[in-house]
């Protein structure tokens, strides 16, 4: 699999002209999946950007996922 994992990321919406090119370049030229951090609470980025893949944290309580409490969803804009 071609997959890039970004466990990091800006805490709101954000604009980084270049990072945001690098990301989506790697996307459509070289077919790599990226996942990006999310959550926590707040709007993130990158994962915000429309085809990156934003990933929260779940837990298992009895024999059912849920949402962890570090963990938020969100809709960017």
């Amino acid at each position: 699999a071609r997959v890039v994992v970004c466990c990091w990321g800006y805490d709101r919406e954000q604009s980084f002209p270049l990072l945001a090119a690098s990301i989506q370049s790697v996307i459509d030229e070289e077919g790599v999946t990226v996942l990006a951090a999310a959550g926590n609470g707040q709007l993130g980025w990158p994962a915000s950007m429309p085809a990156v893949v934003a990933v929260g944290g779940a837990v298992s309580r009895g024999g059912t996922l849920e949402a962890s409490n570090y963990a938020s969803g969100f809709r960017s804009s």
